[in-house]
């Protein structure tokens, strides 16, 4: 029997969130199009509701979590296979995140006083955890993002608001098709680019 999915109580606004600081750098996977610091409102994404009051970054510990969250789904889908466009349209920048505070849902104590589960996190539905986003984004402990656990490594990633126009220096690291680690994760991981 399939575990029940939960979507956010009615009264989630009144549950205690304490933000966590985090800070430290990050690996952004970002297209050759934008900046690394783009703010997006795109609703396939996980943490990105439909009519987001603000726009997510997306960002992760390091750059195997930032390729399998951004391409994971399209290599179980397509037999490990990602498209050639898709990977040469990116580049890689590393962002110093100066202290900002977010709703840690890798922390238990932070998951059980809002109500949520890793499932409900996780679901296949994305409508579900976007509209936990969605009710964290309207908390009044307005939080800067969602710290959360990859789901194909459990490696820590964050989901970034633009609710506070943070400054965040940003190195360019380079295309992802010229990166020695990038195409080690490609034949880690036996990947073919097609």
């Amino acid at each position: 029997m399939p575990r029940p999915i939960h979507s956010p109580p009615d009264n989630v606004a009144e549950r205690r969130l304490v933000g966590r600081p985090v800070s430290a750098d990050w690996i952004r996977v970002h297209s050759i199009h934008y900046s690394a610091i783009h703010y997006g409102k795109n609703a396939n994404n996980r943490f990105t509701p439909d009519n987001s009051p603000f726009g997510v970054l997306y960002v992760g510990e390091n750059l195997k979590s930032a390729l399998f969250e951004l391409f994971g789904d399209e290599m179980i889908t397509d037999d490990n296979r990602i498209r050639t466009f898709r990977w040469m349209s990116l580049q890689v920048s590393r962002l110093q995140l100066p202290p900002v505070s977010v709703c840690d849902f890798c922390d238990s104590h932070t998951r059980t006083a809002l109500g949520v589960d890793i499932a409900s996190l996780m679901a296949p539905d994305l409508q579900v955890p976007q509209a936990w986003a969605l009710a964290i984004m309207n908390h009044d402990a307005k939080v800067d993002g969602i710290q959360y656990q990859s789901r194909f490594t459990k490696e820590n990633c964050l989901a970034l608001f633009d609710r506070r126009k943070i400054t965040i220096p940003a190195t360019l690291l380079g295309p992802l098709s010229k990166l020695p680690e990038a195409n080690d994760f490609l034949d880690e991981f036996a990947v073919s680019l097609v």
